[in-house]
């Protein structure tokens, strides 16, 4: 850059020499005529202001400028990290047998619910028709349990519909012996009766007789008043009976009313014991109904059982070990294979604390392993605390590894898109140090040359993009070396 600089003084003091002192070869060579109207002082003068331009311009700095217009530029933010598969998996056995299928070798490609071990059912099957047996037995009983439980409501229904009747019975039999009880004091008032009449034919019997016995009555006087005496006896007893067949009446109606009376609880208990015939009968139908149902869990739990004799990959990828050996015994919790899926890769780093807050999720990312492939993906998971130990907060980047490109376990710088901000693309040479020790360019500002710092923002192979600058500035790329501030210079502008 310096032999630039002197070669450019050289040829303009050369042009400033043959323009002054070898003016008049040089406008013969040219064949332009010289000025001859021009007076001798005005010739002078004329040289004299050449001579002087010439002084200044041997002062001045040629140096190139190139006009650069700021542009937005994503940040970034650089980790080291390494790469992880998306998903790894030991899968294991959830049942015993022993291993009956060939074993698949580490490194082959496996689908999703491709079988990787399969064991021997042993009596599985023979549990399995059992539980089914049990099963069908179990359902024939639900249709008996639901016509017990059908004649019990009949029964019932039966039983409350002689409730009406019997209380029927009760209210007649009250009702009688209101009756009866009614006829107590005719059957007393009868009584009553006979024996005034009993009385007045015994007076007149007595009467009689003695009529009789003094000569002043006939025989058929005194036999017509023996006669109602005797009526009346008859009358008093017939009184008396109806007196007695009352009070029977009452009796009976009494113990009729007893009678249907213990019929009304007769037929309640009739209802409870319905009632309970009806609850007993819908135990049953539920009893039944739990019978069924714990026969089908019984089936379900052995067919379960007899899916887990074929061990399935869960999801597609490859073997990281061999599938179980044929022969081999398993046990719940045993293992069959692992499996890692490698078409999505995690890209992992760790985030220092002082720039974390300027990452956020979803955001664009790049990788780049140390064998130089290359990967693009989103940031999908920043971690909200610390690791005790290093401060830093781990990063996770998901890409897709569909071509297989990446494999788990590499190590990857990658580049994380934060937020961005407006810089400038210079050549690095273009960087200058001020006598501070301090980084910057140097600004073409009205002819003149003005330090201003700059900070490093991305190191790129088209050059370095810097930031502190105003969005538009002529920035000197040759010649800022040999500069200091306010010095003026000669500017001749880069293409690029």
């Amino acid at each position: 850059m310096r032999i630039f600089s002197i070669t450019v003084a050289l040829l303009v003091s050369a042009a400033l020499y043959l323009l002054i002192f070898e003016r008049d070869r040089l406008m013969r060579f040219s064949q332009i005529k010289p000025i001859t109207d021009v007076s001798k002082n005005e010739i002078i003068i004329t040289k004299e202001n050449l001579k002087s331009t010439a002084d200044k311009s041997s002062k001045m700095f040629s140096v190139v400028v190139k006009k650069s217009i700021a542009k937005d530029l994503d940040k970034m933010v650089i980790l080291r990290g390494r790469s992880e598969a998306a998903r790894q998996v030991n899968v294991r056995s959830q049942t015993t047998g022993l291993i009956v299928s060939s074993p698949l070798k580490k490194g082959s490609k496996i689908q999703k619910n491709q079988i990787l071990c399969e064991l021997d059912p042993g009596t599985k099957l023979i549990d399995l028709t059992n539980a089914m047996s049990k099963l069908d037995e179990a359902k024939a009983r639900t249709p008996q349990a639901d016509s017990q439980v059908i004649d019990a409501k009949a029964k019932l229904s039966e039983a409350m519909a002689r409730i009406p009747e019997a209380n029927s019975r009760v209210i007649e039999s009250e009702a009688v012996l209101v009756e009866a009880n009614a006829r107590i004091p005719e059957s007393n008032s009868r009584v009553k009766e006979a024996e005034a009449r009993l009385v007045e034919a015994k007076i007149n019997y007595s009467a009689a007789k003695k009529l009789k016995a003094g000569g002043y009555a006939s025989e058929s006087r005194l036999a017509s008043n023996e006669a109602l005496k005797q009526q009346a006896i008859a009358n008093l007893e017939t009184a008396k009976v109806g007196v007695t067949t009352a009070k029977a009446r009452i009796k009976s109606a009494i113990a009729n009313i007893e009678t249907a009376k213990a019929g009304v609880e007769a037929t309640k208990a009739r209802i409870k014991s319905a009632i309970a015939n009806v609850e007993t009968a819908k135990a049953g139908v539920l009893s039944a109904k739990a019978l069924v149902g714990s026969a089908e869990s019984s089936v379900a739990a052995v067919k379960k059982e007899l899916s887990r004799l074929e061990i399935h990959a869960p999801f597609s990828g490859f073997l990281e070990t061999n599938t179980a050996e044929l022969g081999s015994l398993m046990q719940p919790g045993s293992l069959c294979a692992t499996i890692v899926d490698l078409s999505t890769v995690k890209l992992v780093g760790f985030v220092s604390e002082n720039s974390v807050s300027q990452l956020k999720l979803g955001a664009k990312s790049y990788g780049l392993t140390s064998a130089g492939q290359k990967a693009t993906g989103k940031v999908t998971f920043i971690s909200k605390s610390a690791d005790p130990a290093t401060r830093t907060f781990r990063l996770e980047v998901s890409t897709d590894n569909s071509s297989g490109a990446l494999i788990d376990g590499q190590t990857v710088e990658i580049s994380v898109v934060s937020d961005g901000e407006t810089a400038h693309l210079i050549p690095a040479s273009a960087l200058t140090l001020n006598s501070s020790g301090e980084m910057g360019v140097r600004i073409a500002t009205r002819n003149k040359s003005e330090f201003k710092p700059v900070q490093l923002i991305r190191d790129t192979t088209k050059g370095v993009w810097v930031s502190g600058l105003n969005v538009e500035e002529e920035i000197i790329i040759i010649g800022q070396e040999y500069l200091t501030d306010d010095v003026e210079i000669i500017i001749s502008y880069s293409e690029n």
